[in-house]
């Protein structure tokens, strides 16, 4: 699967939940998601966010289902990060 598409999943599960749905995570991930979205913020295209996360590490498993992806951003600040630019990005 492209970047792209992972990122669109992560995108509508992400909006289909509500930032809110990260308001219950310890101050420490609260943390980690406030510092990997302001190293994304600098990102200006949804193709350069794309380019990012596919160099990522983390990202080794597709998005799959709308439950698989709801369920893996709610365990990765990383993650929610990437799809909260991605969001943001759809309004540039």
């Amino acid at each position: 699967m492209a970047p792209e598409e992972e990122l669109a999943i992560y995108g509508q599960a992400l909006a289909n939940m509500g930032e809110a749905a990260f308001a219950m995570w310890p101050v420490g991930r609260r943390r980690e998601l406030g510092l990997v979205r302001a190293h994304l913020n600098p990102l200006r295209s949804r193709q350069t966010l794309a380019a990012s996360f596919a160099r990522e590490s983390f990202h080794r498993r597709d998005a799959g289902t709308a439950e698989t992806a709801r369920s893996r951003l709610v365990s990765s600040p990383v993650l929610a990060a990437y799809a909260t630019r991605w969001l943001e990005l759809a309004d540039a």
